[in-house]
């Protein structure tokens, strides 16, 4: 690349101010590529002549959008096709140029580097205003190719519009400051005003107080150089906004348009120096997006003074005043009872709901009717905050002839972003021309789209070239795409889906984390509740299957335990291969007691004989060992059994048998489990396999199989009976291919033992303190979730009600942690606070 040539000098200076980048910024990138970058200077000169080229260019298009912008209104009032082209511009300072300062006759701006003279006359212009298709420029063709705009030399001073030619236009102001934060210390300022029908911008300006070339030269004790000074301001930051405003309309007026209606915040003084300097019949409309905030904000600020204020009712209050304001738009009365409404119709109070629209559905629910987007769906009870509200919104009702026509100025926020991207809040551009430039880009690329780069380039004698205006073309082409896209309902309805997923994670997140982050917590005394994490959400591990290549041998097993918690202990165990040619059978005595029911099932308890602890078979001795013995003999018979490995298969294995096992194991050597590990390739379980070969059964337990499919009747619940039915169940109906391939990994079913097995002991630790509240079934589900009850106790302390809900609310994997009833949610509340009482 070569910047010999003064072309690809504009070219770069176009893109720096098109992209938003500074001078430092392309000095770095060339840097990077290994190329000198141009000279600063150059720069700026160049950008100097290239920001004119904007400057007129964004001129231009905001008088064509005020033109659009006038036609449409006109259109919009069922005016006449002859009334509806607006009047011809009329400028006396344009017709009567002073010799002492000269200025472009098409676009009224000064700025000596660039005018240049007509050969034919004296008229001076802008080069990039006055090109006709043969690039031969003099006030002849100027004439002839716009009549409307510029007069001829000597011609009379054109008359004021009549009033009744002016147009009436409803517009939307805003400012914005190039300053982080809010910019009220700002040296710079810029205000736009914006057609409601076109959505462009019909004039914009802005405000410097500060010129580094002035300044400079002030500081050495010399006269400030020939330049373009943009110091136009002396007061304070926060007065630009209401001085642009009263500049643009007062020369809305030489385009034959009156801004009548102006639609904005209502943070500045804006709408009385209008009335006061401009046209006292001037009327505001709120921006209801904004006056939304501002009920917002106001609620925020005495949410500390009443407990019923959550984020949950705040919410509600202003989707209320949304709906109060758009069911009754352009109806002040409408709008001034609906929302002093909204007060009774929060705290119960229905009469007067069927009256100011149907968004309360208690006509229809009657008592049963709950508010939707409140805490718990009740009404609000607390007087004092009846009192705040009906203050607050009275006052709002007071001004509900601004608010009812629902105007908003978010149109204005959007170029107020686009400008910041333009000249970027983290750089001061304020102290030249290049704030002033880089706004015009702004402008233009509202107004007429990434195609004024293109159009910039023409006006400066050079060609754009295919790729530059493809690459326009095709940003406009996706802008427009977006901009369909996002203004759609499902685009909308999904924007609020997602913000309030984010809500509720974030919220989550800091119940479990604590205090991570506060102003001043550094200097605060921090305790455990306020820094010990909570457990993320965790969930039963997935079963993996054996892989395709594997092929071991199948081994029916049973057990029989001292009861079913993960607590008991095996008292027999019991294997065979499916043939039955070998097999295993083991007696253990366990280190505790046999609970009655499973003393009952078995026949197996244990007494006392001369003084020593045995297992019995009813009252017979029968000869057992310690879980330990009977581990390494059961791992030595698979070893020799199945040297190749095996399956372990038994009737819901996956559910009790396994577990049973796994937790046998802990009190074994590291060589009997290594051995183990070795040997056993997986469970298997047959009762899914029976319900899927015999679907439609009554019941699936292995004696009722055996009788009804095999016609076989035992002794059941002896673990050896119940072995030599399986395996003959398993080999009459060829399952063996079915459960290996059903068959889950042994690394993966110890981990899920070891999850069910930590969830039962969260689960203990919750039933006697919560007493029932919620259910077992609900305090199972919580400790299988990872909380146990000094962890929900913590959240309460923590966070309160706010806290449990978001805590057990909280969705991993799509799913629900727990649960999101309100109605277990204040239970868990109601129990802790007697607590802390």
């Amino acid at each position: 690349m070569c910047l010999r040539f003064a072309w690809i000098r504009y070219l770069l200076l176009l893109g720096m101010i098109h992209t938003g980048d500074g001078a430092k910024d392309v000095t770095n990138f060339f840097g990077t590529l290994n190329i000198p970058p141009p000279c600063h200077k150059t720069m700026k000169k160049r950008e100097r002549e290239v920001g004119v080229a904007v400057e007129a260019l964004a001129k231009k298009s905001c008088i064509e959008a005020t033109r659009e912008e006038a036609q449409l209104v006109a259109a919009k009032s069922n005016m006449s096709t002859s009334s509806t082209v607006l009047p011809a511009v009329r400028n006396a300072r344009t017709e009567a140029t002073s010799t002492a300062e000269k200025c472009c006759i098409i676009c009224n701006l000064s700025d000596r580097r660039v005018l240049r003279s007509c050969k034919s006359c004296s008229a001076s212009f802008h080069h990039m205003c006055g090109l006709d298709e043969d690039g031969k420029v003099c006030d002849n063709c100027l004439l002839g190719s716009r009549p409307e705009t510029v007069a001829t030399a000597g011609a009379e001073p054109a008359e004021l519009p009549d009033p009744s030619d002016v147009t009436q236009l409803a517009i939307t102001y805003d400012g914005c400051w190039p300053k982080r934060g809010k910019g009220h210390n700002s040296l710079s300022g810029v205000g736009a005003a914006m057609g409601v029908e076109n959505h462009k911008v019909l004039g914009y300006s802005s405000r410097h107080k500060w010129c580094a070339v002035c300044t400079s030269a002030e500081r050495a004790s010399k006269p400030a150089p020939d330049h373009s000074c943009r110091q136009n301001w002396s007061g304070s930051a926060k007065a630009m906004e209401p001085d642009i405003a009263v500049e643009l309309a007062s020369n809305a007026k030489d385009l034959d348009v009156s801004y009548s209606i102006f639609i904005g915040d209502d943070d500045s003084s804006t709408i009385k120096r209008v009335r006061d300097e401009v046209d006292s019949s001037t009327e505001k409309w709120s921006d209801v997006v904004h006056a939304k905030r501002s009920l917002g904000k106001y609620l925020y600020a005495v949410k500390a003074a009443h407990k019923e204020l959550t984020e949950k009712n705040i919410a509600h209050i202003q989707k209320c005043f949304a709906y109060a304001l758009h069911q009754h738009r352009d109806d002040a009365g409408m709008v001034e009872k609906g929302l002093l409404n909204i007060v009774p119709h929060l705290f119960g109070e229905h009469g007067g709901c069927p009256e100011f629209g149907d968004w309360c559905k208690f006509a229809k629910k009657g008592d049963s009717y709950k508010h939707d987007g409140m805490s718990f769906g009740r009404d609000l009870a607390s007087a004092s905050l009846r009192s705040t509200l009906d203050e607050l919104l009275l006052r709002f009702s007071q001004n509900s002839e601004k608010l009812c026509h629902l105007g908003s100025s978010q149109q204005n926020e959007s170029l107020n972003s686009l400008i910041a991207c333009k000249a970027p809040k983290t750089r001061h551009y304020g102290s030249s021309e290049s704030h002033d430039f880089r706004t015009a880009a702004a402008v233009c690329q509202k107004n007429i789209g990434h195609g004024y780069v293109p159009s910039v380039l023409e006006d400066l004698t050079l060609s754009p070239g295919k790729t530059c205006k493809n690459v326009m073309d095709s940003a406009d082409v996706e802008r427009k795409r977006k901009m369909e896209l996002k203004s759609g309902w499902p685009a909308k309805r999904r924007r609020l889906v997602l913000k309030a997923a984010r809500s509720q994670r974030q919220a989550s997140s800091e119940v479990r984390e604590g205090t991570t982050y506060a102003s001043g917590c550094d200097y605060s005394t921090l305790t455990a509740d306020d820094t010990t994490p909570l457990p993320p959400p965790v969930g039963e591990p997935t079963l993996s299957p054996l892989p395709a290549a594997a092929s071991p041998t199948l081994i029916v097993f049973d057990v029989e335990t001292t009861g079913l918690s993960y607590n008991d202990e095996i008292t027999q165990i019991a294997a065979s291969t499916i043939d039955g040619k070998s097999t295993f059978a083991k007696y253990v005595l366990p280190t505790g007691g046999i609970s009655h029911n499973a003393e009952t099932v078995t026949g197996l308890s244990v007494q006392k004989r001369r003084g020593k602890r045995v297992l019995c078979k009813g009252q017979t001795v029968v000869e057992s060992s310690t879980i330990a013995e009977a581990m390494a003999d059961f791992t030595s018979w698979l070893t020799e059994c199945t040297p190749s490995g095996c399956v372990l298969v038994a009737h819901n294995c996956l559910q009790f048998d396994m577990r049973m096992v796994i937790c046998a194991l802990k009190d074994c050597s590291s060589d009997v489990q290594d051995a183990f590990n070795a040997t056993v390739c997986a469970f298997s379980d047959t009762l899914p396999a029976f319900k899927s070969k015999f679907p439609g059964r009554d019941s699936y337990r292995q004696e009722s199989l055996a009788r009804d499919l095999a016609d076989l009747r035992y002794a059941a619940h002896d673990a050896t009976a119940d072995v030599s039915a399986l395996a003959t169940l398993i080999a009459k109906y060829s399952m063996a291919a079915t459960l290996v391939s059903s068959a889950s990994a042994l690394q993966s079913c110890a981990l899920v033992v070891a999850h069910r097995q930590s969830s039962a002991e969260r689960h203990t630790s919750m039933k006697g303190p919560l007493k029932g509240i919620p259910s077992d079934a609900m305090q199972r589900k919580v400790a299988s979730s990872g909380l146990a009850y000094v962890h929900l106790a913590l959240c309460h302390r923590r966070s309160g009600h706010e806290g449990l809900k978001a805590l057990l609310g909280e969705k991993t994997g799509g799913r629900v942690r727990v649960t999101q009833s309100e109605r277990i949610v204040t239970s868990l509340s109601n129990h802790f606070s007697k607590d802390k009482q």
